[in-house]
């Protein structure tokens, strides 16, 4: 039997002749694709299977490409998460937040505490969830 005898077609947009709908055709391997550079394949926009009779090899080809499909994802998700961490360096933004807060409860206390809990400064309420869900969105695409 031959490793993936049918032909993928991975369409990648020009950039520059947006305007014209150009695409670039590029016939591989998965185990190619997986040697590419990651820049390259975050570029490319969908995966198509040519016409094929036979339902076997159709089926191959179906989880061929869902395996294509999830190996562009894993790479956008680390590119992702990659310049998430370096715009917002999420870590060390949390851990100032949280320590002021902590700070903040831990000075007062009593009914004083119990008030300082329920409603603290809105903003940096505000700013922890935006950076969880942030944070949540890049680890869980």
């Amino acid at each position: 039997m031959k490793k993936n005898p049918y032909k993928i077609s991975i369409f990648c947009l020009d950039k520059d002749n947006l305007q014209q709908k150009n695409y670039v055709v590029l016939q591989t391997k998965y185990s190619e694709l997986k040697k590419r550079n990651a820049e390259e394949i975050r570029k490319n926009c969908f995966v198509r299977i040519g016409k094929i009779k036979n339902i076997k090899a159709k089926k191959k080809a179906h989880n061929f490409r869902i395996q294509l499909l999830r190996f562009y994802t894993f790479v956008m998700k680390i590119q992702i998460i990659k310049s998430f961490i370096q715009k917002c360096q999420w870590q060390q933004e949390f851990q100032k937040v949280i320590t002021k807060q902590y700070r903040k409860n831990r000075k007062q206390k009593g009914k004083e505490q119990k008030i300082m809990k329920n409603n603290y400064d809105i903003k940096t309420r505000t700013r922890i969830d935006f950076l969880m869900k942030a944070y949540i969105a890049t680890t869980t695409l």
